[in-house]
């Protein structure tokens, strides 16, 4: 990886004269963005700025100019030797590895983000909902309070007329059982006389007895609906008066309840917002792996390329063949930083991922000599 740091920091500082290198005093510069691909300017003795097509982003390169031929040819040669990609082996161990991993790592990411998600917008909810509840209790309290005084102010009538009958009640049964005694003392009279003891009983008024009997019958039941027309009329004040506790004992509840609501869901807000960073950088870290794969395949390309023209001599029209060979050797070594720069971005974003180990060839067992053969029998 210092090999990798090395590599940006000399970018940076313009150590190379060619890709992503700056020219000194180019306007505009190289590695910036440029409009027309094969656009030429700041022409210089020593090289100049052509604007070329690189993973898809226009920028501008610049390209040096040899002064001769065997001067094109060792700058080829010097180019060559630059143009190794830093801890290639490591980063094409991850382009090769590490796909199924990062897809899963998003996988996961996406499935927690989802469920974390569904579980704030319940809490957002609940808490909207106890807010809603509790701004209306005041006037659910109000209106059953109302209702108890109401269905209060209805018991009066049926409390009063249960209380009258239930007097006329006592009065006519006070009636009945003197003349229930008085009956009973007559046919006890009666008896004694069948037997010869005692003297005359003398005479029982039974329409008394019975118009007696028929008033105290007719109080009881008039108590009986007077009291069950009270009973009634007091269960719906009960009930009325239930509703209004109920609803006046749940304006502090609700509001406990609001309380945590409310710090459940800043909870799962500050969980979800970490969740889709970590989505968001995973998404992040499978684009840098896919880019770092793509422009491999890309700088492989370029680089063969190169390679072809640096390895023959130059001949004939050697201007034109290192012109195209220094074009290739450019946009080579801008991808060589843009694989660099995405490597060490999908890096920052996996730091719990291993790097891959090298795979270990394993080499063939030695074949052992074979036994000699006994000598046949004569």
């Amino acid at each position: 990886m210092k090999k990798i740091a090395a590599i940006l920091i000399a970018g940076a500082i313009g150590a190379s004269t060619i890709g992503l290198a700056q020219p000194a005093m180019a306007s505009p510069k190289a590695g910036s963005s440029c409009s027309k691909i094969g656009a030429v300017t700041s022409k210089k003795p020593t090289g100049y700025l052509k604007c070329v097509k690189v993973s898809g982003q226009r920028t501008w390169l610049y390209l040096q100019t040899p002064k001769s031929k065997p001067q094109a040819q060792a700058i080829l040669k010097k180019w060559t030797s630059a143009l190794d990609l830093p801890d290639e082996d490591l980063i094409r161990r991850h382009a090769g590895t590490s796909p199924a991993y990062v897809q899963q790592r998003l996988a996961a990411a996406q499935q927690q983000r989802d469920t974390i998600a569904a579980q704030s917008n319940s809490a957002e909810a609940q808490v909207n909902a106890l807010r809603n509840e509790i701004d209306g209790l005041p006037d659910r309290v109000a209106s059953a309070q109302q209702a108890v005084a109401d269905t209060e102010g209805r018991l009066a009538k049926p409390k009063a007329d249960y209380q009258s009958a239930l007097s006329l009640e006592n009065l006519a049964y006070s009636e009945f059982a003197y003349w229930e005694d008085a009956k009973v003392a007559y046919i006890g009279c009666q008896i004694l006389e069948d037997f010869g003891f005692g003297g005359s009983c003398g005479y029982f008024n039974d329409s008394a007895y019975s118009s007696a009997r028929y008033q105290y019958n007719l109080a009881k039941s008039k108590t009986d609906a007077a009291k069950a027309a009270y009973d009634a009329a007091y269960k719906e004040y009960e009930a009325k008066y239930n509703i209004y506790k109920a609803l006046y004992d749940r304006q502090q509840v609700a509001q406990g309840e609001l309380a945590s609501a409310s710090a459940n869901a800043q909870t799962l807000a500050a969980n979800l917002e970490a969740s889709e960073g970590h989505l968001a950088a995973s998404h992040d870290a499978n684009g840098y792996l896919q880019d770092v794969t793509f422009k491999l395949s890309q700088y492989e390309t370029v680089l063969a390329k190169y390679n072809k023209v640096a390895t023959t001599k130059l001949s004939g029209d050697w201007q034109k063949t290192f012109a195209a060979a220094a074009l290739s050797r450019g946009v080579a070594d801008a991808l060589r930083r843009n694989i660099v720069q995405s490597f060490l971005a999908f890096r920052s974003l996996t730091p719990d991922l291993p790097d891959p180990q090298p795979e270990t060839v394993q080499e063939p067992p030695v074949a052992s000599d074979p036994p000699a053969a006994e000598p046949a029998e004569q």
